[in-house]
């Protein structure tokens, strides 16, 4: 019962270290997209307050209405959200956890929801606040891509598009660009980073190779120093179905005060090893990466060792050995069978088994029909697997929170701008031509959010995928979502442009009069 209670903690533990890495991440990027979007309101709200300044209104009070209604709005949105939580916990938790959840049903952890709430607020207010002061002080500057697009000879609308997205303008049409230019990037990077974790996940949950199970089958010869069943026959070592055969010894060293069970390994069987080599002489040892922890032993390193009889053995490699009854497929080693021979003198094995490494699409009935039995999945291979809809859940909720920044991103600069809009129109600006300007604008954000986002969110997925491979561990392979990347430049532009429609529809039906006016 201890054991069984260890291993359902060390499950939980590593799952809910990856949700908490997913939170945190989704909190981030949360955090980054609504500032920029509350930079934008509190920007274009202190220049519709100037009127009132002219009244008497202070620079305390302006600042003062400017940040309430962020505030408030932050402090609704907190409150929803916490609400939405509490619903949603029945559902929680999940993998593991959920077989041995002992309190089903609603629960309520008031100090992650008050720690939550209040950082939102505080971020939201203080974002209103020093977008005010920025908008006091700062100053347009002209864009480098602009001023190169301008002397390529690029269409005017073209070259208005780009200054639109780039440049922040000057005086009450001023709009902060910076912040949807973050927006535009953090929104690729999130979710190519989600996608890309994710694809490591489904590479590894699908592979038991990835932990070092590079066999399919088993078979038993004996125990206790005794064997009760034949060696597997020659002829199937040649059988079209068989890429390897091991015939594997196991016994128990100790080694600087620890315990390290012990595999027989012969070529050429594969083996996962994660750094260094196979034991290829009688003195050597290939330990897995638990024990080798445990052990505090490196390649290189001379082993005293003691089995039936004593001597010393270098550690070659780090490598993952077979799951078995009384051990993880991290704790243990390979010898080689005169290694093994050396010391157990006496023929002692505490284990005798064949594993059969199959070719990709063989046969398993023939072999389970001739007495065999299916290799043990170790239990990591379904947390992995459990942890396959959190970047999916986290992806499209990036992916959400991105079009609303950027379509409130593209709605605010073209009402902040319509009436540079109204003079370009009476200059002789046609409809198409406003609306090319404003489609140019959105596809420039979603380019520089392609340029930027694309490569850092593929890094960042592999690293966070790195971190799980050594937490778990397994063979890291850097995975690549290659659906998600080849979607990801027209997904973008498309829903870029569809978010750029109505604001580009409003710039061409502008009233010249009233704006030319107002101005």
């Amino acid at each position: 019962m201890a054991a069984m209670n260890a291993k359902h903690a060390k499950a939980g533990d590593f799952e809910g270290t990856v949700l908490l890495g997913m939170a945190l991440a989704a909190l981030a990027a949360s955090m980054v997209l609504i500032s920029q979007a509350v930079v934008r309101y509190a920007a274009a709200s202190t220049e519709d307050l100037a009127v009132l300044r002219v009244l008497g209104l202070t620079p305390r009070q302006a600042l003062t209405a400017t940040v309430t209604g962020p505030a408030l709005a932050a402090i609704a949105g907190v409150a929803l959200g916490a609400g939405a939580a509490v619903a949603v916990s029945p559902l929680f938790p999940i993998g593991s956890a959920q077989e041995v959840e002992p309190y089903p049903g609603v629960s309520v952890d008031g100090v992650v929801l008050a720690a939550v709430a209040v950082l939102m607020v505080v971020l939201v207010t203080l974002s209103a606040g020093l977008a005010v002061v920025a908008r006091r002080a700062g100053r347009g500057r002209a864009s480098a891509v602009a001023k190169a697009a301008d002397r390529l000879g690029l269409p005017t609308p073209v070259v208005l598009g780009i200054r639109l997205a780039l440049e922040p303008g000057r005086g009450g049409t001023a709009v902060p660009v910076r912040p949807a230019l973050a927006g535009a990037i953090v929104g690729v990077l999130g979710v190519l980073a989600a996608f890309t974790f994710r694809a490591g996940a489904v590479d590894a949950a699908g592979d038991p190779a990835r932990f070092g199970q590079t066999f399919q089958l088993m078979g038993w010869i004996g125990a206790g120093g005794e064997d009760f069943n034949p060696r597997p026959p020659a002829e199937w070592s040649r059988d079209p179905d068989v890429r390897a055969i091991n015939d594997t010894r196991v016994g128990v060293i100790s080694t600087r005060s620890a315990s390290v069970p012990v595999f027989t390994h012969e070529q050429p069987f594969p083996v996962v090893v994660l750094s260094g080599r196979m034991p290829g002489a009688p003195g050597e040892i290939a330990l897995a990466p638990d024990s080798a922890r445990q052990i505090g032993a490196k390649i290189g390193d001379l082993l005293p060792v003691k089995g039936r009889a004593t001597g010393s053995l270098q550690v070659t490699g780090i490598a993952f050995v077979p799951e078995g009854p009384h051990n993880g497929y991290a704790v243990g080693g390979w010898l080689t069978g005169d290694g093994f021979q050396r010391l157990f003198p006496d023929g002692y094995f505490k284990f005798h088994f064949s594993l059969f490494a199959l070719r990709p699409g063989a046969d398993l009935a023939k072999w389970t029909a001739a007495g065999l039995e299916p290799a043990a999945v170790p239990m990591q291979v379904k947390q992995i697997g459990n942890i396959l809809v959190p970047p999916l859940a986290l992806g499209g909720f990036l992916a959400l929170l991105a079009i609303a920044a950027n379509g409130h991103a593209l709605a605010t600069a073209i009402r902040r701008r319509r009436q540079d809009v109204a003079v370009l129109r009476a200059l002789g600006f046609t409809r198409a031509q406003c609306r090319l300007a404003v489609v140019t604008q959105a596809t420039t954000l979603a380019v520089i959010g392609l340029l930027v986002g694309m490569p850092l969110g593929i890094a960042l997925g592999r690293s966070l995928w790195r971190v799980v491979a050594d937490l778990t561990p397994l063979l890291y392979v850097p995975p690549l979502a290659l659906f998600a990347v080849l979607l990801a430049a027209p997904v973008a532009l498309a829903v870029n442009n569809l978010l750029a429609a109505p604001a580009a529809r409003r710039a061409a039906r502008f009233p010249l009069a009233t704006q030319l006016r107002s101005e």
